[in-house]
């Protein structure tokens, strides 16, 4: 599914524990994670995105901010600074 892209795999679980042992397992087996970002998503400048976010419609990434590794956001976040 992911042939083609230079990541592979992305996590949509929202249970903090189970992404953490998931993202351990296929980082032990050499996996990269990759980042998905939806189109309406709005990123000012100088973000900084951690491996493995997920970004919804409607998602404001605020300049300066900086999102760590697997973060999710729905829909009316806003990552400040």
């Amino acid at each position: 599914m992911l042939k083609g892209l230079d990541t592979d795999y992305v996590l949509g679980v929202s249970n903090v524990l189970v992404r953490r042992k998931l993202d351990e397992f296929a980082t032990e087996l050499g996996k990269e994670p990759g980042i998905v970002l939806h189109p309406s998503t709005r990123v000012e400048k100088r973000v900084a995105i951690g491996p493995g976010g997920v970004f919804m419609p409607g998602v404001n990434l605020q300049e300066c901010a900086s999102v760590g590794r697997h973060v999710p956001a729905s829909g009316g976040s806003s990552c400040p600074t």
